[in-house]
């Protein structure tokens, strides 16, 4: 992607961000359509490789942490069109690349460590429904006086506090 100097998006602050992110790539918030699917089978990027079991729903483009198609004027709309509420507010200056980028890496963190501890269930749903269900599942123990899990629980508050104050994408934007 090129602005009008001819200078490439990934030296502004927001490509840095959402290369730094990835958040919207790995099936966190919605199923990924077949937008990303067929322009990775156009650029022979699709292979069996691909499929990450603990992420299932991770965007065939999103490789070694990054986009690798970002850069890309005809990446598809759905990912070159999308603004969560941190790249909206870097672009506001409300906040900074370096400030959003310690946002980021501790929503990951939280993300990774939850992943490990989500029961090997249905995978098929995005992150954000499957840790729904498993803070309703715990909080129906603790109700019960089992704590037992007490600790899991509050990593997902705080991640699903998190997705929804700095990640949520912000629709027609």
């Amino acid at each position: 992607m090129l602005n009008i100097k001819g200078l490439r998006a990934i030296n502004y602050p927001g490509s840095q961000l959402c290369l730094t992110c990835g958040i919207c790539c790995q099936g966190v918030f919605f199923y990924h359509d077949n937008e990303p699917q067929n322009y990775a089978i156009e650029l022979g990027q699709k292979t069996p490789d691909d499929i990450n079991l603990l992420m299932p729903l991770t965007c065939l483009l999103f490789r070694e942490g990054r986009c690798i198609v970002h850069e890309d004027p005809k990446r598809p709309p759905c990912c070159r069109d999308s603004q969560c509420q941190l790249l909206k507010r870097l672009l506001q200056n409300e906040i900074s690349l370096e400030e959003g980028k310690r946002i980021i890496e501790g929503i990951r963190t939280l993300i990774n460590k939850i992943i490990k501890q989500l029961p090997q269930t249905d995978r098929s749903k995005p992150l954000i429904y499957l840790i729904s269900d498993t803070r309703n599942s715990i909080q129906q123990e603790l109700s019960l006086g089992n704590q037992s899990n007490i600790e899991f629980f509050f990593d997902i508050v705080s991640l699903q506090r998190r997705l929804h104050r700095y990640i949520l994408p912000i629709e027609g934007v």
